[in-house]
Parts: C-alpha cells; structure tokens; sequence
C-alpha cells in the first residue's frame, strides 16, 4: 500500500493496463476464430461429396453420358472411362487438391 500512496495514479495506472491486455487478448482470440472458421468453410466438401454422388447415381441410371465436365462451386467435376473402370474426379479449382476419386467397374 505504501507504494500506491506515492503514486496517486497509480490504480489508474493498473486499470488502463489490464484493458489493453484484454483488448490485445480478445483481438488474437478473434483472429484464430475467424481463421479457424475461413479454413472450415474452404475445405467443406459435404456439398462436392452429395453432388458427386447423384453424379454417380445418374451415371448408373444411364442419365448422363461419359465423358463428363461440370462446374460446381469451387470445384471441377470430371468423369471419364479409364478401360474397364468408371473414375469420378472432384478437383478444386482454388488449389488444385483432387478431393475425391470414386473407381469402380462399369456394367456390360
């Protein structure tokens, strides 16, 4: 106490302090989150990963014809005939990542 005596700012002092940390605190706080958040929204793939499957559902109904390019969202959708086998390609036209490759033998 005898050093707050001498220093007649002295909780102000302390006050002025304890709020700069907190905003510096909660500034950081909010640059992980919204980073963290921009992250979960560039990699969602639920909507790719639906749109692939209809894709593959309409392939095997004989709705769509091989080869096979369409746009959707961020993403490139190819689908092509490799001899025997049937490839579904989801490719991510911000970095290029192929995100899924469905494979599988057509019917005769």
């Amino acid at each position: 106490m005898a050093v707050l005596i001498k220093i007649k700012a002295g909780t102000l002092i302390e006050t002025i302090v304890a709020s700069v940390l907190l905003v510096v605190i909660f500034g950081i706080a909010t640059l992980i989150l919204s980073n963290v958040f921009e992250t979960t929204l560039v990699l969602d793939r639920s909507l790719v990963m639906y749109k692939l499957e209809q894709l593959e559902y309409r392939y095997l109904n004989e709705a769509i014809t091989v080869p096979y390019t369409e746009a959707f969202a961020s993403f490139e959708i190819h689908i092509s005939e490799e001899g025997d086998r049937v490839v579904f390609e989801a490719v991510s036209i911000v970095d290029q990542r192929l995100l899924k490759s469905v494979s599988f033998i057509k019917n005769k």
